[in-house]
């Protein structure tokens, strides 16, 4: 397997991983500040957004992933669809560990 490729899908497990927790964490944080005013929003119209923003961001990483071409030499087909397994299991474990260390505060 191309390195070039594990390094990018890495990279970009990394990255979508921090935006979505970023999202989550600041849409709870406002979810709890807005429900202390006069002004109070749906928690089904929070969830479809943050759904939404955290879905677009995946399929530009993914689009990212299989449009991505390294300097040297090409990359086939086997290669990028193991880039996209692997950034899915990347993320859900980076995903996991961050939503663990959140939620026991450690």
């Amino acid at each position: 397997m191309n390195p070039s490729v594990i390094r990018i899908s890495l990279s970009n497990s990394v990255y979508f991983s921090f935006v979505t927790f970023i999202i989550l964490w600041f849409s709870g944080f406002l979810y709890n500040r807005l429900e202390k005013t006069t002004g109070s929003l749906n928690m089904g119209v929070v969830i479809i957004i943050v759904l939404s923003l955290i879905l677009i961001i995946f399929l530009l990483a993914i689009t990212n992933l299989l449009l991505s071409e390294p300097k040297k030499g090409k990359i086939s087909f086997f290669d990028r669809v193991i880039s996209i397994f692997l950034f899915i299991l990347a993320s859900a474990i980076i995903l996991g560990v961050l939503a663990f260390l959140f939620w026991y505060k450690i």
